[in-house]
């Protein structure tokens, strides 16, 4: 029983180091508000993680907000908040910005 749980701790942090952010929500830059002042509102974003109470799990809230950022159009978000605890969630505003901008363009 030991060894399983043991292979099962291991095999969750060797696979928490892998998280990385869709393809498309890596085209969504984090910005503070001065920021965006001069860019288009889209909307509201959320994301939301099953992996609990660990680092991992927060990062992966914030890559699924960045993914519906990009969904809809964005380029840019500003974190408005973020819970943590069983299932941690990110909450953000997304923009999309005009390029050239000084932020970059995507």
């Amino acid at each position: 029983m030991k060894k399983i749980l043991l292979m099962t701790l291991i095999g969750f942090f060797i696979s928490g180091c892998a998280f990385e952010p869709t393809y498309r929500g890596q085209k969504v830059h984090p910005a503070y508000p001065e920021m965006v002042k001069q860019c288009e509102f889209v909307g509201e974003v959320t994301g939301c993680s099953h992996y609990s109470y660990t680092p991992f799990g927060r990062q992966y809230a914030k890559y699924r907000a960045m993914d519906e950022a990009a969904r809809i159009g964005a380029t840019h978000i500003v974190w408005e908040a973020m819970t943590t605890g069983v299932h941690p969630t990110a909450y953000g505003r997304a923009y999309r910005c005009p390029c050239p901008h000084k932020l970059g363009c995507v």
